[in-house]
Parts: C-alpha cells; sequence; structure tokens
C-alpha cells in the first residue's frame, strides 16, 4: 500500500528572509536490505470448568453462529473464547513470548512489535512458508498470584519482505508513491524504543510520565509531561517530529479523597444523595481501582456506583442473608467507617467494595473532557517561549529518549541526527494593511472598492486615531425579549 505524493506548487519570495529551526530530526535509513513482517494472533486460554469474564477489564467477544447471532447451545466455559485483550497485556505477552524463543524460531533477531498484529524484523525467523509458530504463554497479572494463559501464534504475511530502496526512490524523486508500510516499521522502531527507556504511559503516538514537574488540575486530576514523535517525510529527507506533549491523567489517591475533590467538599461526607452519587458515578466509572483488603494486591474495573450501601447490600453466605458491612467485620476484622456511603460495583460480575478500601490506580489518562478552569491551568502552564520549547525538545532527543544508544533504533540500522533541521529558506510575511475611510464609490453589493485611507500597522498594531472606519449596512434585525407584565405596561 503506498501514497502518491504531490508537487509543491512553487515557492513564496513576499516577506524577510530568516533562518528558524524545525522540531524535526532527519532520520537515516538502510539503503539496501529489506526488513520481514509477520501477523501476530493472541487468545485468551479458558479451562472448560472456567466461567468467562472479562480480559483486562474489557468481554469478551462471544462466539457467533453462523446466522451471526450468539449460539444458544454453546454454554459457558464449555470452549476457549477469544476475548478482547488490552495492548499492555498484549505487551506482556509478546515480551514474553519473544524471551522463551520456543524452537529458536528467532535467529537472532530482536523484533518490535506495535501492540496490536505487527511484528517487524531485520531477519527471516526460522518459520517455513505458510507454517506459524505459537506457543501457551502464562502471564502474572496481580500481586495476588493470579495469572492469565495466553496462546501467541507468529505467521508470515504476505508478502514478507519490505525492501527499504522503496523509501530512498521516494526521496531522490524516482517515484512519488510513499511505501505506508515501511513508516508504519520505523514508527513501530521508535515506539518500541520510546517504551525502554523507563516507566512511560503510551497514548497514540505520545509518551507520558510522571516526575515532579506534574502539576495538579483540581478535580483529582493533574497533568503530565511528555513528548510526540511521528516519522514523516519531508522536502528535505524523512524526518523525526519531536514536540513536547502534556495531558491529563487521574491522580493516585484514596476513593474517598478522589469523591471529596469531584464534589468539592472539605471533609468526605457519610452518605450521598442521588444527584451527588450520579456526579461522582459519571467519573469514577471504568477507571480501575486497587484493593489489599484480601492480603494481596488487586486491580479491578470500576462497573458503576450503586444505589446501595454496605448496610443494605445483602447477599447469601452459608444459606443466610448477610449485609456488605457485616461480611468485612466478620471475614477481614474492617469495621467500616463510611457504612452509609454507596458501593462501588466492580468487574462483570456485580461484586460490591466499599469505597473506603479502594485507592484510584495510578497510570490512567483522562479521557473525559477537561472542565474550564482545568483547561486554563493546563494552558498556562504548558505553554512556553520558543526557545524554552526548542531546549526541551533538543532534551528529550539527547537525555530521555538518548536515541545514539537504542538497541532497537541499532538493530534495525537507523539513526538520528543530533540536531535539529535548520530551514535557512524561510519568511516573516509583512503585516497585512486596513483600508480605512470613506469609499469613493460602491458597487451594486454595497462593497468598497477604493478607500481614500490605508492604515499600516505600527509594532504589530494598526491605529485608527484620526481614521474613519466605513461600512454600509443593508439590512438589520430587531428582537425584543420582554416579559408579559412589560408588554402589558406598553414598555
Amino acid at each position: 500500500m503506498a501514497l502518491v505524493s504531490k508537487n509543491r506548487p512553487g515557492w513564496g519570495t513576499l516577506g524577510r528572509p530568516i533562518k528558524i529551526y524545525a522540531n524535526h530530526f532527519i532520520i537515516e535509513v538502510p539503503k539496501q536490505g529489506s526488513f520481514y513482517h509477520y501477523d501476530v494472533e493472541m487468545e485468551i486460554l479458558r479451562d472448560k470448568s472456567e466461567p468467562e469474564g472479562d480480559v483486562d477489564g474489557k468481554k469478551p467477544a462471544k462466539t457467533p453462529a453462523p446466522s451471526g447471532k450468539p449460539d444458544p447451545k454453546l454454554k459457558r466455559g464449555a470452549e476457549r473464547t477469544p476475548g478482547r485483550i488490552s495492548k499492555e497485556l498484549k505487551r506482556k505477552a509478546m515480551r514474553a513470548f519473544l524471551d522463551a524463543n520456543p524452537g529458536g524460531f528467532l535467529n537472532g533477531n530482536r523484533p518490535v512489535f506495535d501492540g496490536e498484529k505487527n511484528l517487524y524484523a531485520m531477519k527471516t525467523f526460522k518459520i517455513a512458508d505458510g507454517d506459524s509458530k505459537s506457543a501457551e504463554i502464562v502471564i502474572p497479572r496481580d500481586a495476588d498470584g493470579s495469572e492469565t494463559r495466553v496462546r501467541v501464534t507468529v505467521k508470515p504475511c504476505k508478502p514478507l519482505t519490505t525492501s527499504w530502496s522503496a523509501l530512498h526512490d521516494v526521496i531522490d524523486k524516482k517515484t512519488k508513491e510513499v511505501p505506508i508500510e515501511v513508516f508504519q516499521c520505523i514508527n513501530t522502531v521508535f515506539r518500541e524504543a520510546a517504551l525502554a527507556t523507563g516507566n512511560k504511559i503510551a497514548a497514540g503516538r505520545s509518551f507520558f510520565w510522571r516526575d515532579n514537574t506534574a502539576m495538579s488540575l483540581g478535580g483529582g486530576r493533574e497533568a503530565w509531561p511528555g513528548f510526540y514523535s511521528s516519522a514523516r517525510p519531508c522536502q528535505w529527507k524523512i524526518t523525526l517530529n519531536l514536540d513536547v506533549a502534556n495531558t491529563a491523567f487521574y491522580e493516585k489517591q484514596h476513593v474517598l479523597d478522589f469523591l471529596c475533590k469531584v464534589l468539592n467538599m472539605r471533609q468526605c461526607p457519610t452518605q450521598l444523595n442521588d444527584t451527588q452519587r450520579r456526579l461522582f458515578e459519571k467519573e469514577l466509572r471504568t477507571l480501575k481501582v486497587e484493593v489489599k483488603h484480601s492480603g494481596g494486591l488487586r486491580r479491578v474495573r470500576v462497573a458503576a456506583v450503586s444505589k446501595n450501601s454496605a448496610k443494605t447490600q445483602k447477599f447469601e453466605q452459608d444459606g443466610k442473608q448477610i449485609t456488605v458491612a457485616d461480611y468485612f467485620k466478620k471475614q477481614y476484622k474492617i469495621v467500616l467507617k463510611y457504612p452509609d456511603l454507596p458501593l462501588v460495583e466492580v468487574g462483570t460480575k456485580k461484586n460490591f467494595l466499599p469505597m473506603e478500601i479502594c485507592e484510584v490506580a495510578a497510570g490512567q489518562k483522562v479521557m473525559k473532557k477537561l472542565t474550564e478552569e482545568q483547561t486554563a491551568i493546563m494552558v498556562k502552564n504548558c505553554a512556553k517561549p520558543a526557545p524554552e520549547r526548542q531546549a526541551r525538545v533538543q532534551k528529550i532527543r539527547d537525555e530521555i529518549m538518548n536515541y545514539d544508544t537504542s538497541g532497537a533504533l541499532k538493530e534495525f540500522g537507523i539513526t538520528v541526527d543530533k540536531r535539529m533541521k535548520m530551514i535557512d529558506n524561510a519568511r516573516v510575511l509583512p503585516m497585512p494593511v486596513m483600508g480605512m475611510g470613506h469609499a469613493t464609490k460602491n458597487d451594486a453589493k454595497g462593497i468598497a472598492p477604493e478607500v481614500q485611507e490605508v492604515s499600516r500597522p505600527l509594532n504589530g498594531f494598526v491605529s485608527i486615531r484620526f481614521n474613519s472606519i466605513h461600512s454600509i449596512c443593508f439590512s438589520f434585525s430587531l428582537y425584543a425579549f420582554l416579559t408579559d407584565q412589560r408588554q402589558d405596561n406598553g414598555r
């Protein structure tokens, strides 16, 4: 697959010449040889006796019948259900699969994985054409010892190889077809390099981390620093576009503290009305919370905030009805301080947990819209002058990423220039002029093609002293918003 590039229509000459730096770094790729593309498939393995559940917080896909509808004869847990697997779990499974290297199929390769279905390598694997390599991987998911079994299968794509020369033909202007698959491979290499340099969280083509520059936005949210990277074809060569980025994450905090911040309360309430409950549910739903009451650390995803409290919610235990509050007192020796607060519903099986034993897990990106106040804080603190922004971008290239020592880039023979691209033919366009004064004549539409005076900008400002702005209004509308009383009074 390829994109057809368009020629530039021409070059401008208006304005004052100036030299500038663009936040693009020229990258070099191999001029000869090819890279290899493999397809990846993953499925969750379940025992026949194991009921269906969510996979890392996401519901499994139902096995369709030939008619396209769920098969009513298929019982729960009767077969393997593929499920939807998060990128985080896929990356863990792929790392374990490559470390296991079943049958030595890697052939000395250090491939890169895009987190979905694509695996790229500089040398061919020991997999025959039309064949595949698969293995069962066991991934520990939580600190309490729970595990997930995943079957990973790798097979060659068609076509298997892509030549680097296809990219150089574009650079040398031998063709206008830009090979998309080459840029997919290059961007996957840079993504792998970013994820290998510490505890970074990927969001699209951006990467974020928490450090001492993280700033509070209010409402239990905070802004994390990061950067954006993307390999692109440019008129100079192939460049890596690097830029600073900031986005909002949820603070790692107790759910009760989060409740107070969302509802703007200084002290934790003992109970909530339905309006408060729905407001907090809107914010808490789909987030992951951590619980430690059973001795180990578990992460669960919030499905809802229940209308029932620990005092009113009951379930059956040993043939008797027991409240959630009594259960935690009996089972875990925990006396709840806020038994009248709504319970947190987690998972797909409607498990109920008291808020006071839950903590919002770290590293969760805010997907909801920021408030006006939070947006103002982001803009005020993240908008930086050009020299400071340039210095931060250079620091990302040299220190945070350090592309010179990246193992992924060395494996694929990719290098990144040490300095930003300088553009020596940039131009500062002149300020536009403003026509002012009464027109000498008008056309049928009232547009004045000639003006008596022209006001030119001075130091970025246009002065209208001793000048008149002339315009003609041909139609207008008047709306009067009056109460019935004012109409009766004739006002």
